[in-house]
């Protein structure tokens, strides 16, 4: 039991280092500059996506407008035959009048359908400026951004090298104590630490653990009492520690 209570003892003063550690880089991560930084960051891959978006509805329309053009090109040819063959038949004295008139309507035909491509045409080409212009915007928008982002990390840059010693000695402070705990001990910590957030060395509170406030079996705080393993939360995992150790 006494070297299962040293471990503790030692779990204990790595797990208050550790946490002093992660405090210095939360402090860090929490400064005005910081949160600007990542809501700047934020920003910036929204406005990349709208981009990207948009140029993906200007690459599709730009198809559409091969489509129509084509569309168009063929139309064109149509009706240029069946206006040369209009000449030729309209005062030909065997061809009929309704020959004539059928020809026409044929023709008439022709062109209102040029007419509407034309007309599909031009708004697509008129969305394509317009999605240009939204791009062009947006491109502004983005650098303005990037300028904005620069000058927090350089912020950020200068608060970490004015921490950078406090976050170096908190550091080694966790990595030494690190090495007085033997491994496995190590790392169930390391795993809990994975899977939960603070506290993850929970103390027992009036037979209760201290991270997810759940009653403790009467086995369980056995176990703890006797000292001879290391006892973790039934309910959250954490590692549960004597009330006496925190």
């Amino acid at each position: 039991m006494g070297l299962l209570m040293s471990n503790l003892d030692a779990l204990v003063a790595y797990h208050n280092a550790y946490q002093a550690y992660c405090d210095v880089k939360s402090e860090l991560d929490s400064t005005e500059a910081s949160v600007k930084k990542k809501r700047l960051e934020a920003a910036i891959t929204a406005t990349k996506g709208q981009i990207n978006t948009i140029q993906l509805r200007i690459d599709a329309s730009m198809a559409r407008i091969g489509e129509l053009r084509g569309s168009m090109a063929e139309i064109e040819y149509k009706y240029d035959l069946e206006v040369s063959e209009f000449e030729l038949i309209k005062n030909d004295s065997q061809v009929t009048a309704d020959e004539v008139t059928e020809a026409r309507k044929s023709m008439e035909k022709l062109l209102s359908s040029i007419r509407n491509l034309y007309r599909t045409l031009i708004g697509v080409i008129e969305d394509v400026e317009k999605a240009k212009n939204e791009i062009a915007a947006l491109t502004k928008k983005g650098r303005n951004l990037t300028k904005e982002r620069s000058d927090c990390v350089a912020i950020c840059e200068k608060e970490r090298e004015e921490a950078k010693a406090r976050l170096a000695a908190a550091k080694a402070a966790a990595e030494n104590l690190q090495k007085e705990l033997p491994e496995t001990l190590v790392r169930k910590y390391v795993g809990v630490v994975k899977r939960h957030t603070p506290p993850i060395v929970s103390l027992t509170l009036n037979n209760q653990c201290g991270g997810c406030n759940m009653s403790l079996p009467t086995t369980l705080i056995s176990r703890l009492n006797l000292g001879n393993d290391i006892v973790t939360c039934e309910n959250c995992g954490r590692i549960i520690i004597p009330q006496q150790l925190g």
